[in-house]
């Protein structure tokens, strides 16, 4: 390669290199370079890309140099996402909690699902826009403090910085993630639109919202409990023994059918009733069982060993 090449485009270099899912750290690891310096690429601070980094910055993104100097491919733009027939699944526990939302407030499930897109943008923007005034707030925060510091310090020559490199980065990363409209965000052990679903859920009835779950790294929602009232009501299940939580459980996860406990409550006596539970709570448990161990081996890992890590785990 000449050295009279053309300058690395930021959009280009960051779309590469989400493309292979690797962190700003990873990527200066693999070329053995600093993570700031990876940093001022992407923010275009600099565009100069010395010579014995090109060539392991190329291998390592899967491209070429003028993939990296000429215009962004996107990682994943809009129409990635768009299909003209969709096949949509829905997870097991979706699918019971949309028949419980339905049953709550009296609509059909078809009225549930209809809405939801315009439900899901009027919560990502309002999500994406309380992190634009967070931001906003922080980074007048941070200009104060240091305009504050300058003046009692001038005797240390000129502009004092109260951020270190890699919370700027993160900040930069922040007002990436907030221009392409990332709802679910970088997060450390929850992501910022977890955060902001419970802070909406906060002080609505128990009954109503009960429990809400990340999942994927603490990016999105996993599992939630949600009409718990009409759940108990529908099934007769209202103890609060771990028998009665086990059964609870199983049904908003599938594993015994909400339906057919409708039909066996109506269709027997309450001993009759009792009995199919445990009949199904039995058959509930050992699938439940069979689908932990099948994930498990699926990692390469023993249910036992998996176990006594979450024991210790939770025994600290």
């Amino acid at each position: 390669m000449s050295d009279t090449v053309a300058p690395i485009n930021p959009q280009a270099l960051r779309a590469a290199r989400k493309r292979r899912k690797l962190s700003q750290q990873q990527l200066a690891d693999a070329i053995r370079c600093t993570k700031d310096t990876v940093s001022r690429w992407e923010r275009g601070k600099s565009s100069r890309v010395r010579s014995h980094l090109r060539e392991p910055l190329c291998k390592t993104l899967h491209v070429t140099w003028d993939q990296l100097t000429g215009p962004a491919e996107p990682a994943g733009g809009a129409s990635a996402y768009l299909n003209p027939t969709i096949r949509v699944s829905i997870a097991e526990h979706a699918r019971v909690s949309l028949q419980l939302a339905a049953a709550r407030y009296g609509v059909r499930p078809q009225d549930v699902l209809d809405i939801a897109p315009l439900l899901f943008v009027i919560v990502a923007e309002r999500s994406l826009l309380e992190r634009e005034q967070r931001l906003r707030e922080l980074r007048d925060a941070i200009a104060h403090t240091e305009s504050e510091l300058s003046g009692h310090f001038r005797h240390l020559g000129g502009f004092i910085a109260v951020r270190d490199a890699d919370g700027e980065d993160l900040l930069w990363e922040e007002e990436d993630a907030l221009a392409n409209r990332d709802v679910f965000g970088n997060q450390f052990e929850e992501g910022p639109f977890i955060e902001f679903i419970r802070k909406l859920a906060k002080g609505l009835p128990k009954d109503a919202v009960g429990s809400i779950e990340s999942t994927n790294g603490g990016s999105t929602i996993g599992r939630y409990i949600i009409a718990d009232d009409i759940l108990r009501d529908i099934t007769g299940i209202s103890g609060e023994d771990e028998e009665s939580q086990r059964l609870l459980d199983h049904i908003r996860a599938g594993l015994i059918n909400l339906a057919e406990c409708v039909r066996a409550k109506r269709g027997s006596d309450e001993g009759q009733y009792r009995h199919w539970l445990i009949e199904e709570l039995a058959r509930a448990d050992a699938e439940s069982q069979r689908r932990w161990e099948e994930f498990c081996h699926g990692l390469g890992l023993s249910p036992d060993a998996i176990n006594d890590v979450l024991e210790r785990g939770s025994a600290q």
